[in-house]
């Protein structure tokens, strides 16, 4: 939407192009000396979460003239990760009047990425990457191995202790 200002006789007229195209409005007629000004609507700032695997989690801005695209907030600042973000597993999630809605992207066919450039941004989504299965295998496997270490090196430290 953008800002129409109108200039007619002293006085000075508000209103927005998507006021004006309504039928009944007065600005919908111009008069010979008007003088007509647009500009854009300025909205508190607004963004977009994005979770998961992405290296860090972050927030995009977003605003209602540049009208970011799923695609533009995940593929501009390379966000996933080749190694261990889940391009299957790609989710957005958008608050509605009964809780969230879910929405489910796999880009693993590069024909659906076409999806991604449609899928327009709203303010408050967030948008979740989910790590390869593999990835979150070896995160376990290190915790589980890192209290293993942490056993070995306390039950190491007590026999020194004893002999």
């Amino acid at each position: 939407d953008i800002k129409i200002s109108v200039s007619r006789e002293n006085k000075k007229y508000v209103t927005s192009v998507v006021k004006a195209s309504e039928k009944d409005n007065p600005f919908f007629r111009l008069l010979p000396g008007d003088s007509v000004a647009l500009s854009p609507i300025v909205y508190r700032s607004e963004s977009v979460l994005i979770v998961g695997e992405t290296g860090a989690q972050s927030a995009v801005e977003i605003d209602a003239l540049s009208r970011k695209s799923l695609s533009n907030v995940l593929f501009e600042r390379n966000m996933l990760s080749h190694v261990s973000s889940d391009f299957s597993q790609i989710y957005v999630l958008r608050k509605n009047k009964n809780g969230f809605l879910a929405y489910h992207l796999d880009i693993t066919n590069p024909v659906r990425i076409n999806l991604a450039n449609d899928f327009e941004m709203r303010p408050d989504d967030i948008i979740f990457v989910a790590a390869q299965p593999l990835t979150t295998y070896n995160r376990a496997l290190a915790h589980i191995l890192g209290v293993v270490g942490i056993t070995t090196t306390a039950r190491d430290q007590i026999r020194s202790e004893i002999n």
